[in-house]
């Protein structure tokens, strides 16, 4: 039996929606599966009304970035409580952090010469803001990606 406990959608780092990634993992015989966004769990019910349809058994999951002591790890959350105020205040929570971490790092980029529109960028992710589809944005203006060669001394 083929099992994937680990998927993200367009809600954290990927690039399917819950149900696009549903009908891909039934192409790919998988019969077990998980979608565990990096902190929301705004595909879930998505995910499962897909998984449901395909006939794929669904365990609630979660990609939740924690701090012990200096360090910053991930950890795979599976069958927590779906319906837990405290779980979403917790996502709630990072959330936001992250959020702020993004914003000071483009605005460090603006400050340094590159155009972008900050608040257009974080406006396109209201939970999670990955860094690849912010990269994606970014390397999507042809002057920043000109300055970067410039700024490198590289042609390519």
């Amino acid at each position: 039996m083929r099992i994937d406990l680990q998927l993200h959608s367009i809600y954290s780092d990927g690039y399917l929606t819950p149900a696009q990634l549903a009908h891909f993992i039934k192409k790919e015989k998988i019969k077990v599966a998980s979608l565990t966004d990096h902190n929301t769990l705004a595909g879930q019910i998505e995910f499962q009304k897909a998984c449901r349809k395909e006939r794929i058994k669904v365990v609630p999951g979660l990609e939740l970035y924690v701090r012990v002591g200096s360090r910053k790890i991930n950890i795979l959350w599976y069958n927590y409580q779906v319906d837990s105020p405290e779980l979403y205040k917790l996502l709630l929570e990072t959330q936001k952090r992250r959020r702020q971490i993004m914003r000071q790092k483009l605005e460090r980029l603006k400050k340094i010469g590159f155009h972008l529109n900050v608040e257009k960028i974080l406006s396109h992710y209201p939970e999670y803001v990955p860094v690849n589809k912010v990269a994606d944005e970014f390397f999507a203006v042809p002057y920043n990606r000109r300055k970067i060669k410039q700024d490198l001394g590289i042609k390519q």
